[in-house]
């Protein structure tokens, strides 16, 4: 399908910017009003707010990827520029996002309480910068971590998953303590998203226990001068304060809930902010910011896509099962079955689904709660690997469709690994390993042996979508190392060289089952075809269009003998931008008058 014609787009892009631009002012006039939450205003004004240009918006899955400044007139943003992700300052009374030079890989970002710094987690450190621009400076070593909490006394405090708990570190950098850890007795296993309240010594933090109830997290209070501890509350999600007030979501929605920050506990009836925020069921996430001036900032949740079926020529033939979020699809060895992972709105998560093209029908393969995405066939389509959070930060498992309680961990390092191909002499599994919290490379796995995994590309750049040649000898798969998404081969075994395939841009490279055709996205959204001849040199010719898609196509696959494209298309042609502000939110809480 074609891309929008550039004049109706540029009547669009206009139309935009002038609905920003009249939510700035209107912004503005509030900001420079008596503060919201002094209770003199009754207006309360929501409005999106545009990505930063020529970026794209996709903040990790633990990550605000927008975040409102403690004062309430300031915007980060996080977004990938030139195939990196940064972060970009705007005002909330501005047009203007200005990037943060320095914060190359920036994720899980945190505000300081002044509203003066960032922090953030890049590179296995964890490092702060000015909000106004400069060298950013490292604080301490943090690979996996998540959004931390900053207090104006100087103390940073953010949570791991190895070794689990909630971690201590001086703003002006050092060596990171842990303060709090699991009760294993208690079958504790993660200590995450701790908070600071006002007094900077207290802090509310969430526990992954197996006596809470189903669906739940138990919130607790502790402080940084006492190793004791207390109940707080059963929540859905992590949480943020504000006086008055808990911030949380529950599926999807946000929500205030009245709380007695003396006695640190929740009283009364929560009342709904806003629908429709991401949320996270796995680690009780929920991409939401608020100020202590009645600003609230949050990400919408992922939008549904339509599975389609399209030729060679873009011409679509069929919608396969109904619109839905999907991050992973995977045709069948043979082609007669599609495994996807689609995600269930209330939770956030997603659960693996096998379709029967023969017969229409569609199976579900898993109905938990946790996450289980990015599947991948076994060769004889018996299996199916995948990856899930069922026991933390995600590894790779497997499972029998069909067969209850042939679940097993097929692959479980620090970090998190995400499974990509299998080649065709099952000798090895190729899949995406995030020893750090930002930059994924590819590593492989052993079938056979002593199945130890070892890394097969492993750079400073982000690598993805690594997929193997029909005869096994080669892998293609997507570099950022050029400052854009391109596509490269190299050889399975003693690949130190590569060779790259596309010459302006291209994204998730997929082959033909008989090894003469390599398939990728390019970066103007056409579907590229290049042909290849089969042996010992990676012969490829050059790259042809085969019709056009979206550039930020991110699933698709090709039946075995190349002739259909199985891709999730956007329900809109036009999307709005996920990013909401909300300010004087607390006026929605006073009763009619």
């Amino acid at each position: 399908p074609e891309t929008l014609g550039a004049p109706r787009r540029s009547r669009e892009v206009i139309s935009w910017l002038l609905v920003a631009l009249l939510a700035a002012l209107l912004a503005a006039v509030l900001l420079r009003r008596a503060g919201p939450s002094e209770g003199k205003s009754r207006l309360v004004v929501r409005f999106a707010i545009p990505i930063p240009p020529a970026t794209i918006y996709a903040p990790s899955e633990v990550s605000r990827g927008v975040s409102v400044s403690p004062d309430g007139t300031r915007l980060a943003i996080e977004a990938f520029s030139r195939g990196r992700r940064r972060l970009f300052v705007r005002p909330l009374d501005s047009e203007e996002a200005t990037e943060l030079e320095g914060s190359t890989d920036a994720t899980a970002h945190f505000w300081s309480p002044d509203s003066r710094f960032i922090a953030f987690y890049a590179e296995g450190k964890m490092k702060k910068i000015a909000a106004t621009g400069g060298p950013p400076v490292e604080l301490c070593d943090a690979p996996f971590a998540l959004v931390g909490t900053w207090n104006r006394e100087g103390t940073i405090l953010f949570s791991r998953y190895a070794p689990p708990g909630i971690y201590r570190v001086p703003d002006t950098g050092g060596e990171a303590i842990r303060i709090l850890e699991p009760d294993a007795s208690k079958q504790e296993s993660n200590l995450i998203w701790p908070h600071f309240l006002p007094d900077g010594r207290r802090f509310l933090y969430f526990v992954n226990a197996a006596a809470s109830p189903p669906g739940k997290r138990e919130v607790r209070q502790a402080a940084l001068d006492s190793k004791e501890t207390h109940f707080v509350a059963y929540l859905d999600s992590r949480v943020e304060f504000v006086p008055g007030y808990l911030i949380h979501a529950r599926e999807s929605a946000l929500f205030a809930q009245p709380f007695d920050e003396r006695k640190a506990q929740v009283h009364g009836e929560p009342r709904q902010l806003a629908s429709n925020a991401h949320y996270y069921f796995g680690p009780a996430h929920t991409a939401f910011s608020v100020s202590q001036t009645g600003v609230l900032a949050y990400q919408t949740a992922a939008r549904p896509s339509r599975i389609v079926w399209f030729d060679r020529h873009g011409t679509e033939i069929a919608q396969l099962g109904e619109p839905s979020v999907v991050k992973g699809l995977r045709i069948s060895p043979d082609g007669t079955r599609v495994a996807e992972d689609v995600e269930d709105k209330r939770t956030g998560t997603s659960d693996v689904w096998v379709f029967d093209l023969a017969r229409t029908v569609s199976t579900r393969v898993h109905s938990d709660a946790v996450d289980e995405i990015t599947p991948v066939w076994s060769l004889d389509g018996s299996k199916i690997i995948y990856r899930s959070n069922r026991s933390g930060p995600p590894h790779i498992y497997e499972i029998t469709p069909g067969a209850p309680g042939s679940e097993h961990p097929l692959l479980q390092l620090p970090g998190v690994q995400q499974p990509e191909d299998l080649s065709r002499d099952g000798r090895f599994l190729v899949f995406l390993n995030q020893i750090q919290s930002t930059l994924w490379n590819v590593w492989l796995l052993p079938l056979q042996g002593d199945r130890k995994p070892f890394p097969w590309r492993q750079t400073r750049f982000n690598e993805f979508s690594p997929r193997f040649s029909p005869d096994g000898r080669w892998i293609a798969y997507e570099s950022e190392e050029s400052g854009v998404p391109e596509i490269y081969a190299a050889l399975t075994e003693g690949g130190a060289e590569k060779r790259r395939i596309s010459p302006s841009g291209g994204r998730r490279p997929r082959w033909r089952a008989d090894g003469r055709e390599l398939y990728y996205i390019a970066s103007t959204g056409f579907v590229m075809a290049v042909p290849v001849k089969p042996g010992p040199r990676l012969d490829a010719g050059t790259p042809g269009p085969l019709f056009r898609t979206e550039p930020e196509i991110e699933n698709y696959d090709v039946t075995p003998d190349g002739s259909r494209f199985l891709i999730s298309t956007p329900l809109e042609k036009v999307r709005e931008s996920p990013l909401r502000v909300i300010i004087n939110w607390p006026a929605m809480l006073k009763g009619p008058g």
